[in-house]
């Protein structure tokens, strides 16, 4: 509801952190909880957790994982997005 106004807007900018961008597990997601599926690029097991890496709209982007969330490189994979936790920028790098 924030972000209404900026509704339509060119040049805006999604921000949004890679702990915040995580494996969907099963069932319906929460409200702001915005599930995608997505090829993976590059995993990176980091021990307590996964980097892994994809891409949208020819930008590189990182998300967290369970290390048993089963992310494997150049796999499918169901992600969710937590959008309670995202910034909206102007193309200055302005939040807004």
């Amino acid at each position: 509801a924030r972000y209404k106004p900026y509704l339509g807007q060119d040049g805006l900018v999604l921000g949004i952190r890679p702990e915040h961008v995580t494996d969907a597990g099963d069932g319906a997601p929460a409200p702001g909880i915005a599930p995608f599926d997505i090829r993976l690029d590059v995993i990176e097991p980091m021990g307590h957790e996964t980097l892994v890496y994809f891409t949208i709209g020819g930008e590189t982007h990182c998300g967290r994982v369970h290390p048993d969330a089963g992310a494997a490189g150049g796999r499918p994979m169901r992600l969710a997005a937590d959008l309670n936790h995202m910034h909206l920028m102007d193309a200055a790098g302005v939040v807004l």
